[in-house]
This record gives C-alpha cells, sequence and structure tokens, in this order.
C-alpha cells in the first residue's frame, strides 16, 4: 500500500464517519420533529424505510454509472466531496433548529435572504407549519440552485444576473450552460428576482 493510497483510505473513512453521524443525528431527532410537525410517529419508521429504499437505489445506480464516469469524477471528485458535506449539513438543519439551534448556512440565502430569516424564525418560532410552507414554496428555487449545475456556479450565475457581482468564476469551475442559463433566468423570473 502506498501513502497515497493509505492517505485516501483515511480521508473516505473520516468522510463516511462524517455522513454517518449526520445520518444518526438526524434519526435520533427525526421522531421529535416529526411531532413538532404533527406528523404521526407511526409514520417516522416508514419515513426512515423509504429513505433507506432511496438510498438502496441511489447507490445501486451510483455504482453502475460509477465506471462510465470515473475520468469526471476524478476531476471533480473533491467538489463532489464538498457539496456532499454541504447537503449533509442542510439534511440536519431542521432538526438541529427543532432542538434548539439558532440558524443555518444557506445558498439560497445569498439571492433570498429575507425569506430564509423568515424560514429559521418560523423554525425558531416553533411555527413548522409556517416553515414548511416557505420551504414548499421557495424548494423548486433551492432546488434548481443545487441541480443545474456544482455549486457555487448557479447561485453565482444568479446573483451575477442580478447585476450584484460580475459572471466570472476561478477554475476549475465553468459557466453554466446556454440552456442551463435559460432554465436559471427563467426560475429567477417565475420567483420576481429578475
Amino acid at each position: 500500500m502506498t501513502a497515497l493510497s493509505g492517505r485516501a483510505g483515511i480521508y473516505f473513512a473520516l468522510l463516511q464517519l462524517f455522513f454517518t453521524l449526520c445520518w444518526t443525528v438526524y434519526a435520533i431527532y427525526l421522531p421529535q420533529l416529526a411531532a413538532q410537525a404533527g406528523i404521526p410517529a407511526s409514520a417516522v419508521i416508514l419515513l426512515l424505510m423509504l429513505d433507506q429504499v432511496v438510498f438502496t437505489v441511489a447507490d445501486f445506480a451510483t455504482g453502475v454509472w460509477s465506471d462510465r464516469v470515473s475520468k469526471v469524477l476524478g476531476r471533480i471528485g473533491y467538489w463532489a466531496a464538498a457539496a456532499t458535506i454541504v447537503s449533509c449539513a442542510a439534511f440536519i438543519a431542521l432538526p438541529f433548529i427543532a432542538s434548539g439551534a439558532n440558524g443555518l448556512v444557506s445558498v439560497a440565502s445569498n439571492l433570498i435572504p429575507e425569506v430564509i430569516v423568515k424560514l429559521v424564525n418560523a423554525c425558531l418560532a416553533g411555527d413548522f407549519k409556517e416553515a414548511l410552507a416557505l420551504q414548499k414554496q421557495y424548494y423548486p428555487l433551492m432546488r434548481g440552485l443545487m441541480s443545474l449545475d456544482v455549486n457555487p456556479v448557479p447561485i453565482k450565475t444568479a446573483v451575477a444576473l442580478q447585476g450584484h457581482c460580475s459572471p466570472e468564476l476561478r477554475l476549475p469551475l465553468a459557466p453554466l450552460s446556454i440552456t442551463n442559463q435559460g432554465a436559471l433566468a427563467e426560475l429567477l423570473q417565475s420567483y420576481h428576482l429578475l
């Protein structure tokens, strides 16, 4: 075993530990969160089972496609790991807030800070109905910001389209494709952000 493969093994072991801890915290606080949101306790086990089904399907699909995209992933592996870590943090933000945390870090807060402040304040006030309504209303925007390209390309492009910064990106990031720029502009217009 080379020093590089040993370091890579330790890196991936720590990354897996982080993901496992995030999921464990989520699973521990899910019953409390569900109760506060008015979801019956009997549904929690179904949610966890559905989560595992989605995980299993995604894990299998990832395995099937990993060989096909290994060259691309080799170039963007660190960015994918960083996005996954941010995703894990967002995944556990609501349970933490339900348990007493005071805020969160959000990509969308760069574009719709007042909405994210309302969402967090609603959670902190225990008004999960209002928080869920805001989440549902702005979910298509949040999903678009995270799925049109690798983060931070869509949010940087969105803020640039609003005229708040230049559209240039540092390497290794590349601009959104013309198609995705159009989709992002359309998405922003649907929320009256352009």
